[in-house]
């Protein structure tokens, strides 16, 4: 017993920040490791005592520089902070976090050269911030140092920060350049997952596949750019390079008057009239001229671009009309099924939809957003065996992709393929690991397995990410109860209260602990103490029930007392009040007996 007082003793001394015979360097060095452990949150705000903790530590040393430097960035002086980021490495020229938070100044103030320069250093001197990585990937790319900079951009996706729309457009800018087309492709289409309407993502990956020697697809996508952007001249010529090239010569001339390219002096023809009205966005004046230009000569663009235009003002059944015109026409035109199949869902009508979205799919087996359309039909359907196809199709084009691993491990779940649906979520997580939604679908079925421990740490890892979780702390603490692991969920609790001291459920929940350890003073503390932050009937009962534990009945009583009047209508109380008086007031009466009984029946 004594050893393990001195033990306490000495952890409590040091978990209490003592720095009794220290050198300066080794307070320093601590000050600079506490900074280092924040900068993880990546702080907008300086944490309450942070400062105090650091002048104590090591004054006028480089983390309080830091400090300073990070307070006038959050106030947006950012010519000061730089400045006192430099003197924080000219007291230390080790510390990365300087280095790294000046670079993203200099970035913002377009000095990119010195940002460079600054990034580098921070990440060479040890820095893990993934932001530093992900904004010298961009500094990279613009340089043309591909291959560094696809190295950049995957080592902040490891470091915590997501891959999304914008990094995989950088990626694929490199893998572009670097001529590696299929890798270009990959994440070119990952990053139309997260943003299926960026008009810049479809045109990029326009002329990936035409570099590919798929020319119609690439055709196809320039149309749904233009779509997305009409007005974007250069859109419209590159669409007229790609038709030129495909032989669709007066198509061609036709987007080059619309980037604004004087092709010949003839009088302009009204579907040429109608592109320009539909690069205005006058819409009504497109579909005008496009019906005349019909009239005069059909042809399956014309229909297109008349369903195009129809859809635009929001007129579905002319639209859908116009496209099945344009399939009458030319019938393996992947793009005008795959519209048809959109406007088809939209209206309900979800068989028609999904044999539009399969004719898609069998001239562009590579079509994505068809493949997509089809896997969630077959999922709200319940024909889950077709949308497990669908989404392994997807992987197959894209495996980098985190979403569509998700939503397959929901359907395996949906048909009870426990183990498949694991899988799913594990890769879903290794690919973002930010992302909370797989790991709480795993937890769920570890606990459903008995699973604990990996269930315990992927709770631990959500907390890690968002400490303020209320679904995995509550979960986390019945876990731990499942293993037994009582010693770990009183630490738990404790830590809970550290950084959340004014939520009283967990001064509750660490009383009920200690209640069961049969540690019932620390419980009555806890419960104490959560009663003085928030009264409740149930914890008051609860107190009841711990005083009369160490047979102290009075207060016992009293406890009870507060419960009935803040819950006057709670049955049990006033039984166990009842009980109180009978039982302990008259201990030796045959009428406490009765009522004992009677309570007990």
């Amino acid at each position: 017993m004594k050893t393990l007082f001195t033990f306490l003793m000495i952890i409590s001394l040091f978990c209490s920040g003592f720095t009794w015979g220290k050198t300066k360097e080794a307070r320093c060095k601590e000050a600079n490791e506490l900074v280092f452990n924040q900068q993880k949150n990546n702080f907008s705000v300086l944490p309450d005592g942070l400062e105090s903790k650091v002048a104590e530590l090591c004054q006028d040393g480089a983390a309080q520089m830091f400090l300073a430097g990070l307070k006038c960035e959050v106030s947006n002086q950012a010519e000061q902070a730089i400045l006192n980021y430099n003197g924080a490495v000219k007291i230390d020229e080790h510390f990365f976090d300087a280095y790294g938070r000046k670079g993203l100044l200099q970035l913002a103030q377009n000095n990119k050269p010195a940002a460079m320069v600054s990034l580098s250093r921070a990440i060479e001197e040890g820095g893990k911030n993934p932001r530093y990585h992900l904004a010298l990937a961009g500094l990279l790319n613009e340089t043309q140092a591909y291959s560094l900079a696809l190295y950049h951009y995957e080592k902040a996706s490891t470091l915590g920060i997501p891959y999304n729309a914008e990094s995989l457009a950088g990626m694929a800018r490199a893998h572009s350049a670097m001529k590696n087309w299929k890798e270009a492709e990959i994440v070119t289409r990952q990053a139309l997952f997260f943003s299926p309407n960026d008009p810049e993502l479809k045109a990029g990956l326009a002329q990936i596949v035409i570099r590919q020697q798929r020319l119609p697809e690439g055709i196809q996508l320039l149309k749904q750019a233009i779509l997305l952007k009409p007005d974007d001249t250069s859109l419209h010529r590159e669409l007229a390079d790609a038709l030129n090239s495909y032989g669709n010569v007066e198509a061609a001339k036709s987007e080059l008057k619309l980037a604004g390219v004087q092709v010949t002096n003839a009088e302009e023809s009204p579907v040429q009239l109608g592109d320009a009205s539909f690069l205005r966005r006058n819409f009504p004046a497109a579909i005008r001229n496009y019906i005349n230009s019909a009239k005069k000569h059909a042809t399956p663009e014309i229909y297109q671009k008349l369903g195009d235009a129809y859809l635009a003002v929001g007129n579905e059944d002319d639209a859908l009309n116009s496209y099945q015109k344009s399939l009458s026409m030319s019938p393996d035109d992947a793009g005008v099924h795959y519209s048809v199949g959109v406007i088809l869902e939209r209206k309900g009508d979800t068989d028609k939809a999904v044999s539009e979205y399969e004719s898609s799919i069998s001239i562009d087996k590579n079509n994505g957003d068809a493949h997509r359309r089809l896997a969630e039909i077959y999922t709200l359907k319940g024909d889950l065996k077709k949308a497990i196809t669908e989404y392994k199709h997807i992987i197959d084009k894209a495996p980098d992709n985190p979403v569509v691993h998700f939503r397959l491990a929901k359907v395996y779940l949906r048909v009870g393929s426990l183990t498949d649906a694991k899988k799913s979520l594990e890769m879903a997580i290794k690919l973002d690991p930010k992302n909370l939604e797989p790991r709480r679908e795993l937890i769920k079925i570890e606990i459903r397995r008995k699973n604990f421990p990996n269930a315990e740490n992927q709770c631990r890892e959500i907390l890690a990410i968002n400490r303020g979780d209320q679904l995995e702390r509550k979960r986390l603490i019945g876990i731990l109860a499942q293993q037994k692991q009582y010693d770990e969920l009183v630490e738990f609790l404790k830590d809970e209260i550290t950084h959340y001291p004014d939520d009283s459920i967990n001064y509750y929940r660490l009383g009920i602990v200690k209640e069961h350890l049969k540690e019932y003073r620390g419980a009555i503390h806890a419960l104490l103490k959560s009663i003085e932050i928030k009264p409740a009937a149930q914890s008051y009962q609860t107190l009841a029930r711990l005083y009369l534990s160490i047979s102290e009945t009075e207060k016992a009583k009293e406890a009870l007392a507060h419960a009935s009047k803040l819950d006057p209508k709670k049955k049990d109380v006033k039984e166990l009040i009842e009980i109180i008086e009978e039982e302990f007031d008259h201990p030796n009466s045959e009428g406490s007996k009765k009522t004992t009984e009677k309570k007990k029946h």
